[in-house]
């Protein structure tokens, strides 16, 4: 695992800082509702936003969001997409491929 040191000039306060990023979530919903172009005014306010923030961590809003993924159910889907693509492709894969990758590969790289 990779780490890093965070240096910040500029303290905001976990409630100021979960404010900001929750204003800045309205492009998510106008983007779900309207479509992409409905929402790119708001989008560009929110990465203005976002720019002005110091780095402290994930928001409450980020953290619940993802605590609510099941990562298991995640990594054994994109393992029977990718063992589904490998019993199909691999024999035209130019890349020798393992049919039962460690972990839930992202994609299936085919080559020619």
């Amino acid at each position: 695992m990779a780490g890093c040191w965070l240096v910040q000039y500029r303290w905001i306060s976990l409630r100021q800082r979960n404010q900001l990023l929750f204003s800045g979530t309205e492009h998510l919903l106008i983007r779900l509702a309207q479509g992409a172009e409905a929402g790119y005014t708001a989008y560009r306010q929110a990465e203005q936003t976002l720019e002005e923030l110091p780095g402290e961590g994930m928001s409450m809003l980020t953290h619940r969001l993802l605590a609510g993924i099941d990562y298991q159910a995640c990594e054994q889907r994109r393992l029977e997409n990718y063992q589904y693509l490998y019993q199909r492709l691999a024999c035209i894969n130019a890349l020798n491929l393992p049919a039962r990758p460690e972990c839930g590969p992202l994609c299936y790289p085919p080559t020619d």
